[in-house]
């Protein structure tokens, strides 16, 4: 038996199983607070460790580090984007495949890579109005809505329908 760098090699040149190796076991040591330290850890332990040899956490990167994590909780809280419902992402859908029939007709197949841009009417918080542009993968859409046949309403089927999609 061969130690290399701190492991234990199993069997020699030639012997099958040469490369396997056997590792030490890390040593776990408990520290005050009940967790135990671990390489790059920074817990409450290690940093009540540090006050009992006379370190102390410099006030800049404190300050920095609170300022960072409230930072990340201010941008948790609120979403780039608004949700939007399923049933606004159907209808969505639905006017884009309208467009696309009266485009190039009801029953023309929609290629899988087609795109298509909706324009429509946001209001702003402040009452003031703008148009929205939202790109819909409608080739995509329309094989997902195939795919979800059985667990579309009647109601979904039926719009779907009246624009040329018949699924079956």
């Amino acid at each position: 038996m061969v130690t290399i760098g701190g492991a234990r090699q199993l069997g020699g040149r030639g012997v099958p199983g040469a490369a396997r190796t056997r590792q030490r076991r890390r040593v776990v040591v408990p520290v005050e607070g009940g967790a135990g330290h671990r390489k790059g850890g920074h817990g409450l332990g290690e940093q009540n460790l540090l006050a009992e040899i006379g370190i102390e956490e410099d006030p800049v990167l404190a300050e920095a580090a609170a300022v960072k994590k409230a930072r990340k909780a201010a941008a948790a809280g609120r979403s780039k984007k608004p949700t939007v419902s399923q049933a606004d992402r159907f209808a969505f859908g639905v006017a884009a495949l309208a467009k696309f029939a009266a485009r190039e007709g009801r029953n023309k197949p929609v290629p899988q890579s087609h795109v298509d841009v909706l324009e429509r009417v946001v209001v702003g918080p402040d009452a003031v109005e703008g148009t929205e542009t939202t790109p819909i993968k409608l080739g995509s859409w329309v094989g997902n809505q195939r795919t979800r046949r059985p667990s579309l309403s009647p109601d979904q089927i039926a719009a779907l329908a009246e624009h040329g999609l018949v699924l079956g």
